[in-house]
């Protein structure tokens, strides 16, 4: 807590500029406690100003701390129940009304966007398959091929969930350091593990899940953003 300046700092603006002014005045007093509170707001200034300074000079102690598995693992279990709850409730309002839960499969956002199907496919594969690729220290793009059902999409995201389950802590945190490629085709880029989870895999898990959010709710399907969400780690 901040402590108030000492009472002689408290009074030493006003007493300047009012000087020998009768105190016992209604006005006089005003003033007073107008040049009382001001000198306060002043020194908490000036105390708020020191603590920004040290906190701006000390930065590396307030470091925080994330385990490799926590941003990996767990953010991929995180939203692939979420999805996995999406499409669920995507397969109740085709049956609730009368829909076939296949004409939402190759649905686009937009013309030049790939459909739903490649949406649920990329969700997986920058999730499960992206800890493979860091694994295995290589990573390679999705299919392309659109031949599931919405059924087969659904089991899909079920064996990604199940899969991550598979990974132990210590076999997650033991790849942080190592080194991958991507490969899209002939080209290699080459990453960090570490690198490669928050500026590549992660970017394109949270787009995938978005678009397949999107568009289901655009075909109308009951959706809000705790769906979206799914099991926060509260605590």
């Amino acid at each position: 807590m901040t402590s108030l300046p000492h009472p002689h700092y408290r009074v030493d603006l006003g007493q300047s500029l009012l000087g020998s002014a009768d105190y016992s005045s209604p006005r006089v007093a005003r003033l007073g406690v107008f040049f009382l509170y001001l000198n306060i707001v002043i020194s908490l200034a000036r105390s708020n100003s020191i603590e920004a300074n040290y906190r701006k000079s000390n930065l590396g102690r307030y470091a925080m701390s994330i385990s490799f598995y926590d941003a990996s693992v767990g953010t991929y279990q995180q939203i692939l129940s979420s999805v996995g709850g999406v499409l669920e409730i995507a397969a109740t309002y085709a049956s609730e009304n009368n829909i076939d839960p296949q004409d939402f499969v190759m649905t686009k956002l937009a013309a030049d966007m790939m459909p739903l199907h490649f949406q649920v496919v990329s969700v997986c594969h920058h999730s499960f398959g992206a800890l493979k690729g860091m694994r295995d220290g290589r990573f390679t793009p999705p299919s392309f091929d659109l031949d599931k059902s919405f059924s087969q999409l659904q089991d899909l995201v079920t064996e990604a969930k199940d899969g991550l389950a598979t990974f132990k802590e210590t076999e997650i945190e033991a790849i942080a350091d190592k080194s991958m490629v991507f490969a899209p085709g002939e080209r290699e880029m080459p990453f960090t593990n570490q690198n490669f989870l928050m500026s590549f895999s992660l970017p394109n898990f949270y787009f995938h899940a978005t678009t397949t959010y999107d568009i289901l709710r655009m075909k109308g399907v009951p959706l809000g953003k705790l769906n979206y969400l799914g099991q926060m780690r509260i605590g």
